[in-house]
């Protein structure tokens, strides 16, 4: 089932690895058993996606709650990017792409233990400057040297 994330309903605020309830909008049309189309989505489960703009493929099976109605529960996801501007910049925001630095620019996190940088945010570096990682990556790409003492 394809849908985009609305809001939180349980727990007020989420931890990691937390049971959850949330709301989805499908992104395809869904129908209940009496053949209305729903609107809504309620999914249960454990790690339920929540970053806004993006659109996840959710595998799972439908269940009925004797207290909640009927409710998806959610087994795994796949997060989906929608090629088209908003698509791509959602999903650079979400903050699912950690970057580090190495000397060779900026370059995605591979279970490295260098500290992280999202892509065209501002990021504390080890030095104490603050450059923007797309800035930074282009800098370090053509050969100009970002630090301001290396270049005395």
């Amino acid at each position: 089932m394809l849908c985009e994330f609305q809001r939180v309903i349980y727990p007020p605020v989420p931890s990691p690895g937390s049971y959850m309830v949330a709301l989805y909008h499908p992104c395809e049309q869904v129908k209940d058993l009496a053949g209305n189309v729903l609107e809504q989505i309620k999914a249960v489960g454990y790690c339920l996606p929540t970053a806004e703009n993006l659109r996840f493929n959710m595998q799972g099976r439908w269940k009925t709650n004797s207290k909640f109605g009927v409710q998806f529960e959610v087994e795994s996801y796949d997060e989906v990017l929608v090629p088209t501007k908003e698509g791509v910049i959602g999903y650079l925001a979400s903050g699912q792409i950690r970057m580090y630095e190495s000397g060779n620019g900026i370059e995605p996190c591979g279970g490295k233990a260098e500290p992280p940088l999202c892509p065209g945010t501002a990021a504390s570096r080890k030095d104490g400057s603050d450059p923007s990682a797309v800035s930074y990556y282009w800098r370090s790409r053509h050969g100009q040297n970002h630090d301001s003492k290396s270049n005395s």
